[in-house]
């Protein structure tokens, strides 16, 4: 999201989330549904991969 030099808000409008459901996700209290990381990944430009921690 940074990279994109997008806010929470704008991010949170792409993917019809609330501000603070992106907050909640950013700082670990949440964790995304199999369906929103979809939506994540084409609203930041990002591989499905990018989002995963697939390092464990």
């Amino acid at each position: 999201r940074k990279r994109l030099a997008i806010s929470q808000y704008e991010l949170g409008k792409k993917v019809n989330l609330d501000q603070t459901l992106i907050s909640r996700i950013e700082r670990g209290a949440r964790n995304l549904k199999a369906d929103e990381i979809v939506l994540f990944a084409k609203a930041l430009e990002v591989d499905i991969s990018e989002l995963l921690d697939v390092s464990a």
